[in-house]
C-alpha cells in the first residue's frame, strides 16, 4: 500500500512540474535613452523613419515606461513556443485622442520576412479589444490600424477599462491585460481589474518565437513578461 501511494504522489509531483509555467522574457521596460534601448534585446521598427520609442516616468521620478508614438519594436523569444504562451503587459492611454495599443506575438520571419501570429489591441477610440490574425511582413504596417499591423479580426467586445484623459502619474492606474494561447486554438484576453473580456479559437498558427508591441502617442507600456506552460 505504501509503495502505490509513493508512485500515486510521485506521478502527481510530475504532471505539476510538467504543467509550470515557465518564464521566456521578463522587461520592466527600464530605460531612459535610446543608447539603453540599443543595448536592450529589443529592435526599433520604423514608421515614419522613427526607430526609438519615447521615454517617461511615473510615480515622481521612480519608474520608467515606454511611450511608442506610432513606432513598432520587437523581440525574440529565443526558442519557439508550440505548447502555449501567456503575456502579461502593463498598458495605458491618454484618451484625449483616439489611441490603439497592440501586441503581436509570431513567428520567425520566414526569406521573405513574412511573420503569422496573432495580435491583441485596445482602442480607446471605440472602447474596445480584439484578437487578431496577422500573416505578412508588415509592409501593410499602419499605425493607427487597430487591428496591430492589419490583419484579420477574430473576436472584439466592450472593454469597460478605465482609460485616462491625462498622462498616467502611477503605475497603480495601468491596467494588467493578459493574452494567452494554447495548442488546442484557444485564444483569450483577460484585464486584471475585469477578468476575461475575450475568448476565442483559431488554429491557423501553432508556432511562436517573437513579440511585436506598437501603440500611437500618448500610449504607455510597462512589465512585460511572456511564460508558456500552465
Amino acid at each position: 500500500m505504501k509503495s502505490t501511494i509513493i508512485c500515486l504522489s510521485l506521478a502527481a509531483l510530475s504532471a505539476t512540474f510538467t504543467h509550470a509555467k515557465t518564464p521566456i522574457l521578463k522587461d520592466s521596460f527600464d530605460y531612459t535613452s535610446n543608447s539603453d534601448f540599443k543595448s536592450s534585446d529589443w529592435t526599433g521598427g520604423t514608421a515614419d523613419n522613427k526607430a526609438f520609442p519615447y521615454y517617461a516616468t511615473t510615480d515622481n521620478g521612480r519608474n520608467n515606461v515606454v511611450i511608442l508614438n506610432n513606432r513598432f519594436i520587437y523581440r525574440d523569444f529565443g526558442k519557439t513556443l508550440t505548447d502555449s504562451f501567456s503575456v502579461n503587459i502593463d498598458i495605458q492611454h491618454n484618451t484625449s485622442a483616439p489611441r490603439q495599443q497592440w501586441v503581436l506575438v509570431c513567428s520567425e520571419p520566414d526569406m521573405n520576412g513574412k511573420v503569422e501570429g496573432y495580435s491583441f489591441t485596445w482602442s480607446s477610440s471605440d472602447d474596445r479589444v480584439f484578437i487578431s490574425r496577422y500573416s505578412g511582413d508588415f509592409s501593410d504596417y499602419v499605425a493607427s490600424d487597430r487591428r496591430g499591423p492589419g490583419g484579420k479580426d477574430l473576436a472584439s467586445a466592450l472593454t469597460g477599462l478605465n482609460s485616462l484623459e491625462a498622462n498616467p502619474m502611477r503605475v497603480d492606474q495601468f491596467e494588467t491585460l493578459t493574452f494567452a494561447w494554447d495548442k488546442s486554438g484557444a485564444l483569450t484576453l483577460s484585464a486584471k481589474s475585469a477578468g476575461e473580456l475575450l475568448h476565442t479559437s483559431d488554429t491557423s498558427y501553432s508556432s511562436f518565437s517573437r513579440i511585436y508591441i506598437s501603440g500611437n502617442a500618448n500610449g504607455y507600456f510597462d512589465n512585460l513578461s511572456v511564460s508558456t506552460g500552465r
